[in-house]
């Protein structure tokens, strides 16, 4: 009984020493958005792997993570309009570490106007967002990217259902291609233009601001669907019609306001 009892105070004791320095593991890292001219960036979305934790700068460009354990971390910073920074941080037992994010020269985003009657746009990135309120495929938009945690943009597929990934010999080594399964005829486009193959796809997450993906042909946006047509393989619109389509939009795709759209392909 004794024994027992003395057994359970030690083993009491090693717990709460366990949970003490559990707590003192804990440490914060802190730091700020700036543009090139040093002006604070508001609503950047920072990530922070691989624990996928995630923080938006306030009006002053701060950002915040409390209660984060030992260990080496990638931080990530991305906002529309700005290539995206990465960075490694290292964080020690009950630290702090403060990071200063600079985000490069603004990518240079096309203004146009239109009237309020127009589709969605097929060759700006606005398209994607007017689209993901009404068209029947699957978007994923840079967070969503970035969770998948991937370096390269084929094996971005291997999270996506009807497609796997495989290894193909290129003259740059192996490298991961994506596969449509079942075989299907699929074709990519990069803001919004149609290209000829996989090779023409921006071959790094890093780069892209978000995808489009109809995995059925009946699925295919109007408008995507007549650009399609325009591929010199394409010699029908009844090939066109038969095909599945991608669509990636690049860190530097033109913007415009999609509120300026009205949705006429789908469903508001």
């Amino acid at each position: 009984m004794t024994l027992s009892l003395r057994a359970t105070v030690l083993l009491g004791v090693a717990l709460c020493a366990l949970v003490a320095r559990d707590a003192d593991a804990q440490g914060r890292i802190t730091g700020t958005v700036t543009d090139s001219q040093r002006t604070p960036v508001p609503d950047v979305d920072v990530i922070l792997r691989p624990i996928g934790r995630r923080a938006k700068t306030d009006s002053t460009g701060r950002f915040s993570f409390t209660k984060v354990s030992n260990g080496t971390y990638s931080l990530a910073a991305r906002k529309l309009g700005f290539a995206p920074e990465f960075y490694e941080v290292a964080l020690s037992s009950g630290g702090s570490v403060t990071v200063n994010v600079v985000l490069g020269t603004p990518l240079r985003l096309d203004t146009i106007r239109v009237a309020a009657t127009a589709v969605c746009a097929v060759k700006t990135l606005d398209g994607f967002f007017c689209r993901r309120r009404a068209a029947k495929g699957l978007f994923l938009d840079y967070p969503d990217i970035d969770d998948f945690g991937e370096t390269r943009t084929a094996d971005v597929f291997r999270h996506v259902k009807g497609f796997g990934v495989e290894l193909r010999s290129t003259w740059r080594g192996w490298e991961p291609f994506p596969e449509r399964r079942p075989a299907r005829c699929t074709m990519y486009l990069v803001n919004g233009h149609i290209v000829a193959g996989w090779d023409f796809v921006p071959q790094y997450t890093k780069m892209l601001s978000a995808i489009e993906i109809y995995l059925r042909p009946d699925s295919v946006p109007a408008n995507i669907l007549q650009e399609m047509r325009f591929y010199p393989s394409t010699a029908t619109a009844a090939q066109a019609n038969r095909c599945d389509a991608v669509v990636f939009w690049t860190i530097d795709a033109p913007l415009r306001p999609w509120r300026e759209y009205r949705v006429v392909d789908g469903r508001r």
